[in-house]
């Protein structure tokens, strides 16, 4: 069971998020019948993958409510246990949900609620709390904060490459897109969303049980953002907006 969780990294990497989410709660509920609970160390790593694994698939799948009340879940229990590691993490999945679903206010309080140290080896949370502060002042209006997040997280990800730092870059080119929108570039919103990373700075996933043969994900932060592009073509033909604040950080950025 414990390695049926592990591989559920494959399942969900590969976009199959219902198998990914079956199969790790099919396979906590054998760890626990069989009394492995009782194991602290086994059942805990399993514990934490499977609410990792499980809500991100349902993020994914786009079952929010669902999504939201595991996490709260998951968090209360960090919390009792003072986990802050593992609570830091959940506590992101909790605030990308949030900006799925157009809570940018209340993302941005839950952001809040996090502080990723910023040493090295834990940079990997400090990059995606660095894209969904943007993503949520993007979506308050906040286009200067907004630029600035991801000017910064930008430029540590060239800096200092972590792993899944190529997922949160589809992320930040979402909000991008959806910045320039709403500016009124409408040429650069589909720059956005049709740019491609370099093949040569394609990270590769961990060797482990197949995971490096995945298919990558399906993309739901750029098809997002060439749905809002296709809904602005008609306005082509609009005047282009003028400079507004922050624009020394938009000639900044790639």
């Amino acid at each position: 069971a414990r390695d049926t969780i592990d591989s559920s990294y494959v399942e969900l990497y590969s976009t199959r998020y219902r198998k990914a989410y079956r199969d790790t709660v099919e396979s906590l509920a054998v760890l626990k019948q069989a009394g492995d609970e009782h194991i602290h160390l086994n059942y805990s790593r399993a514990r934490r993958l499977s609410e990792f694994i499980g809500t991100w698939s349902l993020i994914l799948l786009g079952e929010w409510g669902a999504a939201l009340r595991e996490l709260d879940a998951a968090i209360a229990l960090t919390e009792r246990n003072a986990d802050r590691n593992g609570g830091v993490m959940l506590q992101l999945l909790r605030c990308w949900t949030q900006v799925l679903a157009m809570d940018f206010a209340g993302a941005q309080a839950r952001c809040a609620l996090v502080s990723p140290p910023d040493r090295p080896l834990e940079n990997f949370p400090r990059h995606f709390w660095l894209t969904l502060e943007g993503a949520a002042a993007a979506g308050l209006g906040d286009h200067e904060r907004a630029l600035e997040r991801l000017l910064t997280v930008g430029e540590e990800m060239d800096r200092q490459p972590q792993l899944m730092d190529w997922y949160w870059r589809l992320l930040q080119h979402w909000t991008r897109a959806g910045l320039w929108l709403s500016r009124g570039d409408l040429d650069r919103a589909r720059e956005e969303v049709e740019r491609r990373e370099p093949a040569g700075g394609a990270q590769r996933l961990p060797r482990r049980r197949g995971l490096d043969r995945a298919r990558p994900p399906h993309g739901l932060a750029r098809h997002a953002a060439h749905g809002r592009a296709a809904r602005a073509g008609r306005a082509r033909g609009q005047r282009r907006a003028g400079r507004a604040p922050g624009d020394e950080a938009v000639r900044r950025l790639p």
